[in-house]
């Protein structure tokens, strides 16, 4: 079985689309940003939707593409996933990250302090059992402004 990959990286002076996924292919297709899936420019937002992907599977266990190992199959599962999907009962700041990274492009400046700030504030230290086990622990907020009775996929990574 051979693994598919992507390049974390952004074309810089020549703006010409290589030919073939595996031309640019180096990493998993989990985390390829859907610019990565339609052969289109990818910059740095697309390696901080990347992390973002990361972020939200670490902290729940699975992406609702992660079953999949077909590349269409992701990326379809990709652009059919609401944001209440992917990010579930997480933090505000979950939204607040993805809906910026939406809207940026290869050509956008990226503020990384203001995604720094947000994704710090997800993060919650349990002090006293970091001096107890001399390790920090750490966990994401688990919570936000969704109702209960706000249907959540199945496929969430809530």
């Amino acid at each position: 079985m051979k693994r598919k990959q992507f390049m974390f990286a952004y074309l810089h002076r020549t703006q010409r689309l290589l030919q073939s996924f595996s031309e640019t292919a180096n990493g998993t297709l989990t985390y390829a940003s859907t610019n990565v899936h339609e052969r289109k420019p990818y910059g740095r937002h697309d390696d901080l939707l990347s992390m973002f992907y990361t972020f939200l599977e670490i902290s729940s266990g699975k992406l609702p593409w992660a079953e999949d190992g077909n590349e269409e199959a992701v990326a379809l599962k990709k652009w059919k996933t609401t944001p209440e999907m992917l990010i579930g009962r997480k933090p505000e700041a979950a939204y607040q990250i993805y809906s910026k990274l939406q809207s940026l492009t290869y050509k956008d400046s990226i503020d990384y302090k203001w995604f720094k700030d947000k994704f710090r504030s997800m993060i919650t230290i349990v002090p006293a059992e970091a001096v107890a086990t001399r390790t920090c622990t750490c966990e994401c907020k688990q919570q936000n402004n969704i109702q209960e009775n706000h249907e959540i996929s199945s496929m969430s990574v809530d």
